[in-house]
């Protein structure tokens, strides 16, 4: 939950207030990506998912069959083909690329669905690297974040003042998270950002504190702060065996890829085009003797040592798997339902932000 930036650059602040007033350490510098690997394996060992199966390449993984041509999928194609594994993708629908996708008309290009890339994204990097499609920086240039509290404009360290009760209740359950991992992960977990903010009411003095944080929750989810798991809030705030960290780099939306999200998507399938089959949607997995049969539903069959389903999880709903799976594998697939996000895209033939109407806001303040 990184969307606004300066927002959780002022809740970092309110911590970081909290602790030196506790005459406590300041939090320990570390990626995004790092921490929230560290948490997720202190919340799996203690019990939250041990349900879980363990990796299928504990054996040669023979034939692979991969459900899905989306960026999933073809990055798992790519990776086996490097490693020398017999693999090819199905993708149900007549193009590859799932939710990245670049509508062109004309000159201009509108992204459909995901286009920006983090610093942190690393696989995504590399991708773009080794098929030859660049990166253009989105913050090469100076620019500034803006809040406004209805009509008046929320300087940074004002919004950490206001932050800070609530940043020290996130903070003592991060700790607590981090003590008890499988125990406070699930009690957490079982509540929505909704009700913990609604818990903790009398820690957010100023009506805007509220506001600003559902809304960055209902960025980032894509859905109502009733509806998103309590957990992402104490991500941002983490405690990792006993060290505060401070999150950095995150999803900071630095990157996006030149000619549109398709272009690397085209890279990848022109590449790999001997390997990827379209308009193959997959109805049924049955087991055989040895490894399995995919049946798609124009009537066709394959048959696979191993499977990578990477399709998101209301469209596995559609597929009859008639293979084990563990009972937590099943419930993923049942209750785990997508956020809903609109963009509004618009073309632009000069630059007026970068006059003065856009840069004499805020002269004084760097955000």
């Amino acid at each position: 939950m990184r969307g606004n930036q300066m927002f959780w650059r002022a809740l970092e602040k309110a911590r970081r207030s909290n602790l030196r007033e506790a005459g406590e350490a300041p939090p320990v510098p570390r990626s995004f990506a790092s921490t929230r690997r560290a948490l997720l394996r202190a919340i799996a060992a203690g019990g939250a998912t041990a349900a879980l199966p363990r990796s299928a390449f504990a054996r040669a993984p023979g034939r692979v069959a991969i459900i899905g041509g989306g960026i999933a999928g073809l990055s798992a194609l790519h990776h086996l083909r490097e490693a020398g594994v017999d693999a090819r993708v199905y993708e149900g629908r007549n193009r590859t690329g799932g939710r990245m996708f670049t509508h062109k008309s004309g000159d201009w290009t509108f992204e459909v669905g995901g286009q920006l890339v983090n610093t942190d994204h690393e696989d995504m990097q590399r991708l773009a690297k080794r098929f030859g499609v660049a990166l253009v920086d989105r913050k090469a240039d100076p620019h500034n974040t803006l809040t406004l509290a209805n009509g008046r404009l929320l300087s940074e360290a004002e919004m950490a003042e206001g932050l800070r009760a609530i940043a020290g209740q996130i903070g003592r359950d991060a700790d607590l998270l981090d003590q008890h991992p499988g125990r406070i992960s699930k009690q957490i977990d079982a509540i929505s950002i909704h009700t913990y903010l609604e818990r903790h009411a009398a820690l957010i003095r100023e009506p805007w504190a509220r506001q600003l944080l559902e809304a960055t929750s209902r960025t980032e989810y894509g859905v109502e702060p009733s509806r998103a798991s309590a957990i992402g809030l104490i991500f941002n705030l983490p405690t990792v065996r006993g060290e505060r960290v401070q999150v950095l780099g995150g999803s900071d939306e630095r990157y996006v890829i030149e000619g549109g999200s398709s272009a690397l998507i085209a890279a990848m399938s022109d590449h790999y085009a001997d390997r990827i089959e379209t308009g193959k949607r997959l109805s049924r997995i049955g087991a055989r003797d040895a490894g399995v049969r995919l049946t798609f539903q124009d009537g066709t069959t394959a048959d696979a040592d191993t499977v990578i389903v990477a399709v998101p999880a209301p469209l596995m709903r559609q597929i009859d798997f008639r293979v084990p799976l563990p009972a937590a594998w099943r419930a993923f697939i049942a209750e785990m339902e997508l956020g809903f996000n609109e963009k509004v895209q618009s073309g632009t033939n000069a630059t007026p932000w970068t006059g003065p109407m856009g840069v004499a806001l805020v002269p004084d303040c760097t955000f």
